[in-house]
C-alpha cells in the first residue's frame, strides 16, 4: 500500500505575485529578445522613496495618504498609476523624470504617519542601485561622455571610468540610487544606466 502524496503547500500572496511576474517577464524576454525597454515599459520597477520598508511590508503599511509627496520640496515623489494593482496610489520616484536629492532632514520620512518610510539611525537611507548597460553606453562607441559621473552628487562619488572608452562602473557601497545619473544619461532610446530597487 502506497502512502498518500504529501499535501501541496499553498503559495503566499507575495510568492504568487513574484512567480506570476517572473513568468510574465520570461515570456516578454522571449517575445522581445534583448529589449529591456520593452519589458520595463510594460512592467516598470517601482522605485520607492528613501527609507521605504521591504516591499511587502511597505504595501501593508502605506495608506496612500500622499503625505510624503506633499512634504517633498523638489516634487520628486509621484503616485503610482496602475489601476487595479496593489501599487496603485503608492509613492514612487521616476528617476528619469525627477531624481531624489536625499535632503539632509528627509522631510518625506518625517511626514509618513504609518512608518512605511522609516529612517534607520545606523544606515543612511538608500533608494536603489544604479546599474549600467554597457551595450547602450555611448563611450565604447567612441563618444566622449561623462554625463552620469558629472551628475552624481559629489558627496557620493559613486561613478568612475576604468579607461577613456569604458562604460561607467558603479561603486555599490557608495551608490544611493538617487537617480541623478539616470536622469542625465543622454543615450537614447535606451538609457545606459538605470536605477533598480534594492532588494
Amino acid at each position: 500500500m502506497t502512502g498518500s502524496p504529501p499535501p501541496t503547500r499553498r503559495l503566499t500572496r507575495k510568492e504568487f505575485f513574484r512567480e506570476t511576474w517572473r513568468g510574465l517577464a520570461t515570456f516578454l524576454y522571449e517575445l522581445f529578445g534583448d529589449s529591456l525597454d520593452a519589458v520595463e515599459q510594460v512592467f516598470p520597477e517601482v522605485i520607492r522613496p528613501p527609507g521605504a520598508l521591504p516591499e511587502a511590508e511597505f504595501l501593508q503599511r502605506c495608506t496612500r495618504c500622499g503625505a510624503c509627496r506633499a512634504a517633498c520640496p523638489h516634487f520628486v515623489i509621484r503616485p503610482v498609476t496602475r489601476p487595479g494593482s496593489f501599487e496603485e496610489g503608492t509613492p514612487q520616484i521616476v528617476p528619469t523624470e525627477a531624481w531624489c536629492r536625499l535632503c539632509p532632514d528627509f522631510p518625506c520620512l518625517a511626514a509618513c504617519p504609518t512608518g512605511a518610510l522609516r529612517r534607520d539611525p545606523d544606515h543612511p537611507p538608500r533608494i536603489g542601485l544604479a546599474v549600467v548597460d554597457p551595450r547602450a553606453c555611448l563611450r565604447p562607441a567612441g563618444t566622449s561622455c561623462a554625463a552620469c559621473q558629472t551628475a552624481c552628487p559629489t558627496r557620493f562619488r559613486a561613478i568612475s571610468f576604468a579607461d577613456p572608452d569604458a562604460a561607467p562602473s558603479v561603486a555599490e557601497d557608495r551608490c544611493t540610487g538617487c537617480g541623478a545619473c539616470a536622469a542625465a544619461c543622454p543615450a537614447l532610446p535606451a538609457r545606459a544606466i538605470r536605477i533598480h530597487p534594492r532588494g
